[in-house]
């Protein structure tokens, strides 16, 4: 066309950083490529990325010439900040699920040790209530912590029964 790039569009293509790197490459007779360069033009919107590919063209007639591409890399941009977005999703959702097994884990070892605990004294004590020869004050405690055993597992079954129902309509309203 006979007139500089930076000319062209109200002079929108003298972009510093454009300049620059075809004066450097090309002065060397280096091609450029895979060099990204954003810019914002006006009347266009956000700075769109471009990949700018630039060859020296030698003609017979003597005449140099540049031949200038531009690949518009906005949309492969676009999918890469949408593709870091749901990896950041995935590793959330990653590290809450961790979370929530831990937190199972420790509530499932709380609840064995709470069952196990009376549980052990009911046996302990029905053990030495048959070995028999026992007096009626050794064979009263031995009744009372039984009830008292049964009692707390009693409690602990009830609560837990009532937390699964709570949590199950928890669930169940926001599925719905």
């Amino acid at each position: 066309m006979g007139r500089l790039v930076y000319e062209l569009g109200e002079e929108q293509w003298d972009i510093p950083a454009l300049r620059q790197m075809l004066g450097e490459r090309l002065r060397m007779a280096a091609p450029v490529e895979d060099v990204e360069v954003e810019h914002e033009f006006p009347r266009v919107g956000p700075p769109d990325a471009d990949r700018p590919t630039a060859r020296r063209l030698h003609r017979e007639s003597g005449h140099e010439s540049i031949l200038l591409a531009f690949e518009d890399r906005t949309a492969a941009r676009k999918t890469e900040i949408e593709r870091e977005a749901l990896l950041a999703l995935e590793q959330q959702a990653r590290q809450r699920a961790e979370e929530a097994d831990r937190v199972k884990d420790e509530f499932m070892a709380t609840l064995s040790h709470e069952l196990r605990g009376p549980l052990s004294a009911m046996v302990g004590w029905v053990q030495v209530l048959g070995t028999g020869g026992l007096d009626e004050a050794t064979r009263e405690r031995g009744r009372a912590a039984i009830e008292r055993s049964a009692n707390a597992q009693t409690r602990l079954i009830e609560d837990l029964l009532d937390y699964s129902s709570v949590v199950a309509g928890k669930l169940t309203c926001h599925r719905s």
